[in-house]
């Protein structure tokens, strides 16, 4: 019996991070028993099996180091008679792919939009590292909400691009651009995997400017209420399908009243009124105005959207009635049979 021979060691896609494969032809006259390595799993020295293969090879793998540079695998092979030998082989890890984007790469089309427009938005990935980088997932997101993703293919760069449809969306945004953890794609830095870029958003304004009631209060508990409010646009952009909603009280949806919607063009004013039906109410009661609540059409400025009127309401005291009703008797006048009606 002699040792067993180790004919060959291949290492391949070493990268760092990556799942780096091994693959030994050893041969011995009594047969191989059990191959293993000794490499740097994750940077550190690990022993690994290694499996045959219908290729006649003995293969493995283990997780690339997170740093660059060069490594030794030590591959030891053992007959059925436990004779082994030992063989090393050196290779260098190089840098996976280092996917990076950062702010000024973040792109917007329209810089001036008004909620409701299409904004398309770009982003240039750059590959710092050596492996090009496929089916990458960037992720564009606004206040912790997807806006849209795009999956490309980096080499050195590349670009992802989507649509936003900005309704919805008014005031400062931050545009925030993820490169995700993508399948297959193991990265030898993480850490430049975000940026951000602003963009303003403008919108109308929509204002409760004023509550009239009428009757005025007080009023009796059940007698109903007209409710007048004056909605203003104080904006030069038009806002269509406006819900104005009135509550009682509290604006929450068991608390409303009612509600309609109305169109509000640039710099106008309309008079919305509903019937308040008070049956129930006592004392003072609040009618609260919400204009635009859904905040559809966004709005860059939401201070003025809600305004309330108190209203006392007392209880309604019938006059008094009495339980008995007595009527005298008295002698009723003869009347001839002619005169009486049907006969």
């Amino acid at each position: 019996n002699i040792n067993p021979t180790i004919h060959n060691i291949t290492i391949s896609n070493a990268f760092t991070n990556d799942i780096i494969q091994i693959k030994v032809n050893a041969a011995d006259d009594i047969g191989i028993s059990k191959v293993a390595a000794l490499v740097p799993h994750a940077g550190i020295p690990t022993n690994i099996t290694l499996n045959s293969a219908p290729s006649g090879l003995f293969e493995g793998t283990f997780k690339g180091p997170a740093v660059a540079g060069n490594y030794t695998a030590r591959v030891y092979a053992i007959d059925h008679g436990e004779s082994t030998t030992t063989q090393d082989k050196q290779f260098a890890v190089l840098s996976g792919p280092d996917l990076t984007v950062i702010s000024s790469d973040i792109l917007f089309s329209n810089l001036t939009p008004i909620t409701g427009d299409i904004i398309n938005i770009t982003a240039i990935i750059d590959n710092l590292g050596v492996k090009p980088a496929e089916n990458v997932n960037v992720a564009f997101k606004v206040s912790n909400k997807s806006i849209g993703n795009d999956i490309i293919n980096v080499t050195n760069q590349g670009t992802a691009r989507i649509q936003w449809d900005t309704k919805g969306f008014a005031a400062n945004k931050t545009v925030v651009v993820i490169i995700e953890n993508s399948t297959g794609v193991f990265e030898s830095d993480y850490s430049n995997n975000k940026a951000n870029a602003s963009i303003f958003i403008d919108g109308p304004d929509i204002a409760v400017q004023e509550i009239a009631l009428d009757p005025d209060t007080p009023i009796l508990s059940g007698q109903t209420r007209k409710v007048t409010t004056v909605i203003a646009n104080l904006r030069e952009i038009d806002a269509f399908n406006v819900r104005i909603s009135f509550y009682n009280n509290k604006t929450t949806l068991d608390r409303r009243i009612s509600f309609e919607y109305i169109d509000l063009p640039a710099f106008s004013t309309r008079n919305v009124s509903i019937i308040w039906q008070t049956a129930g109410l006592m004392d003072n009661n609040s009618i609260v105005v919400f204009a635009n609540p859904d905040d559809l059409p966004a709005e860059p400025i939401r201070n003025n959207n809600i305004m309330n009127v108190t209203a006392f309401m007392k209880e309604f005291v019938p006059e008094q009635i009495p339980d008995t009703l007595i009527f005298p008797q008295r002698a009723l006048p003869p009347i001839p049979g002619e005169k009486i009606r049907g006969l």
